[in-house]
């Protein structure tokens, strides 16, 4: 058997580190390829220890389990389980959304769609990490010539609709599409287009409470000007800790 990494994984984070990841993000691949493992807004393997020393057989038992909390430390990954059985011990790994910015083979929109259709529709929780993950796919390589406005300024075409599509597209949570459009027609937003835009593309980056998973729904962020709203801070002192459902 023959084991790889990837070299930014590995640099930032250590040979171990990456050689294990690599072995998720082929993992990924397949499973997002053929539609199964999906649960939750991840993608899903499954590995025994025993089998995952067979995978790297040159690591102690130790070696294994400390490589595996070293790669959840860091945030790489995130453990759950999906067994059948309670008495069931296999453990479930999902590569968390930030590591999928190390491999564009995982940048892919059907792969994006696939874990946004997992999430809960009764929910406003959506993990910006993975809306900066795939926000390149998600938003198309211009083909016209470039302009003299700065990069960190979006380009909105005119027209109500494409308006409209582009703010859907960018916006993390998918809910109320129809009354969301219609709202944007109601007050007239394709004139402050490219302002909703830029704004949203900062809150994504930037808003604390969106980092950690409070994104209102796309109506109320329309019903109340919310582009408008300033970008909240970390608190200061104790940190809350995030959410995570598959824990």
């Amino acid at each position: 058997m023959i084991n790889s990494f990837n070299t930014n994984v590995a640099i930032e984070f250590g040979d171990r580190v990456a050689l294990l990841i690599q072995h998720f993000a082929q993992w990924t691949f397949n499973n997002l390829a053929n539609k199964r493992n999906i649960h939750d807004g991840y993608c899903w393997s499954y590995d025994t220890l025993e089998a995952l020393q067979k995978t790297f057989p040159y690591w102690t038992k130790s070696q294994l389990e400390t490589t595996i909390g070293n790669a959840v430390k860091a945030g790489l990954i995130i453990k759950g389980n999906y067994n059948a059985h309670k008495y069931d011990r296999t453990c479930w790994y999902a590569l968390n959304y930030k590591t999928y910015t190390f491999y564009s083979e995982l940048q892919q929109w059907d792969f994006a769609k696939l874990l946004f259709d997992t999430i809960s529709e009764n929910s406003e929780m959506l993990f910006a990490d993975f809306g900066k993950a795939v926000l390149e796919i998600r938003t198309p390589i211009p083909t016209n010539k470039p302009t003299n406005k700065p990069t960190n300024t979006p380009i909105v075409p005119k027209g109500d609709e494409v308006g409209f599509e582009s703010f859907w597209k960018l916006y993390p949570t998918k809910k109320g599409k129809k009354q969301c459009e219609d709202k944007w027609r109601r007050l007239k937003l394709d004139d402050q287009a490219e302002q909703i835009v830029a704004a949203l593309q900062k809150q994504i980056a930037n808003d604390d409470q969106w980092k950690r998973g409070f994104i209102p729904n796309p109506i109320t962020y329309l019903n109340g000007a919310r582009w408008n709203d300033e970008i909240s801070q970390p608190r200061s002192g104790k940190q809350q800790k995030k959410i995570n459902p598959t824990l």
